[in-house]
């Protein structure tokens, strides 16, 4: 592996202007400790998730540079993309069959309506009825 995760640290310390007093009181460690981590070419992830956190820098995005976990996180982001496909494929259908059962209900809608136009154009005039019923 050709990260020296040491020399990344002490470069991004550097960069935030954080000195290595300043990171030993962060690490609740001594001074010659944070040089020591400088001088390291691996890490325990514990403390280099720590150091993240300290530092606002996500140290493990070097580790995904190389293989094998490069290659391992292109699988992931590929079959990732591949379920975004079928999700979006899956909400396209989604969204059309939305669209038909709105049209369904508005033409359900206007055959209601013109049901009851129906009813009132042939219901019988009751004004009529009655005067035909005194005529009896």
């Amino acid at each position: 592996m050709a990260i020296h995760i040491g020399q990344i640290i002490k470069s991004v310390a550097e960069e935030r202007k954080m000195g290595a007093t300043e990171l030993s009181q962060h690490l609740n460690t001594s001074r010659e400790n944070v040089y020591d981590i400088y001088r390291r070419e691996a890490i325990d992830t514990a403390k280099l998730l720590q150091l993240s956190v300290i530092l606002k820098y996500d140290f493990f995005e070097h580790f995904y540079q190389e293989e094998p976990l490069k290659a391992l996180r292109n699988d992931i982001v590929t079959q990732q993309q591949q379920e975004i496909e079928a999700l979006n494929k899956s909400l396209a259908e989604c969204n059309k069959t939305l669209v038909l059962y709105d049209e369904l209900f508005l033409k359900s809608k206007r055959v209601d309506e013109l049901e009851e136009e129906k009813a009132r154009y042939f219901r019988p005039n009751e004004t009529t009825d009655t005067a035909g019923k005194e005529g009896e």
